[in-house]
Parts: structure tokens; C-alpha cells; sequence
């Protein structure tokens, strides 16, 4: 019975051996490619090129998405000194025609930011 069994062990041992191997080897590359992108390596000077390459070759996009995320943190910002202004000079005076003009503004700035 216990023949039987190490024979089944044996199989599944060989059919698993090479995905291991396969596995490792894998692994074995990439730490090499962890080791050749380390700052002040050769690899790192290539990949870092390359990818100034293609900044440089998008610059208009990448310039149009920081000014975007830059309005978007800008819109956040605004929202708490909405508030502060909203309660200093329409609240507590009880100016509504002002507080419904902050009312807007900032349902304008939560719809786009």
C-alpha cells in the first residue's frame, strides 16, 4: 500500500519538478533586473534615458495633466474656506442673497473637483 503511494508522490513529484525550476528561474531574473536598475548602473542610465525620451516626447500631455491635478487640489482647498467665509459673513449676518451665491459656487466647485 505504502508502495502504491510513493509511486504517486514520485509522478506528481516530476510533473511539479519543472514548473520549480521554471519558477526559479524566473526569480533568479528578476533580482538581476532588481540589480542592474539600481541608481548609478548602466541598466538605470538606459531605462532612465528612455523614459526622458518619452516625457520629453509627451511633454504637452504630461504638463496638461499636472495643471489639471494642481486645479483639483486648488478646488479642494477652496471648499473649506467656502465654508468659513459662508458662516463669517452670510450666516451669522444673515445675508442670504450672499449665502446663495456661495451656495453655488460651491456645488460648482463639488460638481467639477
Amino acid at each position: 500500500m505504502s508502495r502504491g503511494k510513493s509511486k504517486r508522490n514520485e509522478k506528481s513529484a516530476t510533473k511539479e519538478a519543472p514548473e520549480v525550476v521554471e519558477r526559479l528561474a524566473a526569480l533568479q531574473d528578476a533580482e538581476e533586473d532588481a540589480a542592474s536598475l539600481t541608481i548609478g548602473s548602466k541598466g538605470f542610465r538606459e531605462t532612465f534615458g528612455r523614459l526622458l525620451v518619452q516625457v520629453f516626447h509627451h511633454r504637452g500631455l504630461l504638463l496638461g495633466a499636472s495643471a489639471l491635478m494642481v486645479l483639483g487640489v486648488a478646488a479642494g482647498l477652496v471648499t473649506p474656506w467656502i465654508f468659513g467665509y459662508a458662516v463669517d459673513h452670510a450666516i451669522l449676518p444673515k445675508n442670504r442673497d450672499l449665502l446663495a451665491q456661495l451656495a453655488v459656487v460651491f456645488f460648482f466647485l463639488r460638481s467639477f473637483g
